[in-house]
């Protein structure tokens, strides 16, 4: 991928310098051809320059894009590579499912339990089931006022 990004880059510069070569070109042929004073010949002279200068100026756009996605993919790529560990092996994996070996006990410690752990277990929504309009804590909503139809 450098090699390619590393081509890109001079294909770039040689389209750049092109694109600055014809605008010398212009400059520098512009004054003694108005001498001459055909303006026929200066037309085709500034129409020819410019259609090649369009044309470059089109393949420098492609270039320009081929080198942001490549250096893109490059910087994804070592992205990548950083967020990955360099190497793994087992022992950190085992400390980690030992670590969180903790939750697998909760469930049978609920069920085993006669204490406060039980009363944190119990539903707390089961007022919704019931078809009652209050929460468990006893306050009531506000009552809106409901709109008069008939007024329109």
């Amino acid at each position: 991928m450098d090699e390619q990004l590393a081509l890109l880059y001079d294909q770039s510069r040689t389209l750049t310098k092109a694109i600055g070569d014809i605008d010398y070109e212009i400059n520098h042929w512009l004054p003694r051809m108005e001498a001459d004073s055909d303006p026929k010949r200066i037309i085709s002279f500034l129409q020819d320059r410019h259609s090649i200068q369009r044309v470059h100026i089109h393949q420098l756009g492609k270039v320009e894009g081929q080198i942001e996605d490549l250096e893109l993919r490059v910087r994804d790529l070592e992205l990548e590579e950083s967020r990955q560990p360099t190497t793994l092996s087992s022992e950190p994996l085992r400390a980690i499912e030992n670590h969180l070996d903790w939750l697998s006990h909760i469930g049978t410690l609920v069920q085993q339990s006669d204490g406060p752990l039980r009363a944190d277990t119990e539903n707390h929504l089961d007022w919704l089931d019931t078809g009652t309009q209050e929460p468990p804590d006893g306050r009531e909503e506000p009552q809106m006022p409901e709109p008069d139809r008939e007024r329109r």
